[in-house]
């Protein structure tokens, strides 16, 4: 199945991955550190920009 029908499958207003202000706030309070900037750049190029 298409990387687009999942990452489409989230309700609106949701956002997307690309919506990252890169502000770091999240990884600030994440317990387990993960570097969920990068996570959300690499799902970006993923999903936002598989061809259809």
């Amino acid at each position: 199945m298409k990387a687009t029908v999942y990452y489409g499958a989230f309700p609106a207003g949701t956002g997307k991955a690309s919506d990252c202000t890169g502000c770091g706030r999240c990884e600030e309070v994440c317990p387990q550190k993960l570097p969920i900037q990068k996570y959300l750049k690499d799902v970006a190029e993923a999903f936002e920009n598989a061809s259809l």
